[in-house]
C-alpha cells in the first residue's frame, strides 16, 4: 500500500540519500543552493551550489556553474564544475566548461570540452581573469 515494495521503473531510479530532488519535469531559472546533496533530473538555467554531492541524471540539463563536494554527471552541463573531491562523467554525459577537482574520471562515451585543473587547492578564475588570459 502507498508504493511500498513497488518496483520502480528505469526512469525513476532510487534517490539514495539526496535531500533535494529536482524532478524531470522541473525547470528552474536562477541559482540553486542546497545544504546537503541534490539530484537533478530536470533543467536549471543558473548555477548550483551544494555542500554535499550533486548528481545530474541522464537527460538533465544545467546551464551554469556547479560547485559541490563531489559530482556524478549523466546529463548535460554548460558551465564550470568545481568539486572539492571527485568528478565523474558517465557514459552519454556532455560537459562544456572547465573542471576543478582533486580527481576526475571520464567514462567511454562521455564528452568533455574544456580545461581540467586538478590538485588539492583548485580555484576557479574570475571571468575577468579568463578574458585576460584569452586576449593575451
Amino acid at each position: 500500500m502507498f508504493g511500498r515494495g513497488r518496483a520502480e521503473g528505469p526512469e525513476a531510479p532510487p534517490t539514495k540519500a539526496f535531500e533535494t530532488v529536482l524532478g524531470a519535469g522541473c525547470k528552474i531559472e536562477g541559482d540553486v543552493t542546497v545544504r546537503g546533496s541534490i539530484l537533478v533530473r530536470g533543467e536549471v538555467a543558473g548555477g548550483i551550489r551544494a555542500q554535499g554531492e550533486i548528481e545530474v541524471d541522464t537527460g538533465a540539463k544545467i546551464k551554469g556553474d556547479v560547485q559541490a563536494e563531489r559530482a556524478r554527471l549523466g546529463g548535460r552541463i554548460e558551465g564550470n564544475v568545481k568539486v572539492r573531491d571527485s568528478l565523474e562523467l558517465r557514459q552519454g554525459s556532455h560537459l562544456i566548461g572547465d573542471v576543478f577537482a582533486r580527481s576526475f574520471r571520464i567514462e567511454d562515451g562521455a564528452i568533455f570540452q574544456g580545461n581540467c585543473h586538478m590538485g588539492k587547492e583548485t580555484e576557479i578564475p574570475s571571468r575577468d581573469e579568463k578574458l585576460n588570459r584569452e586576449t593575451r
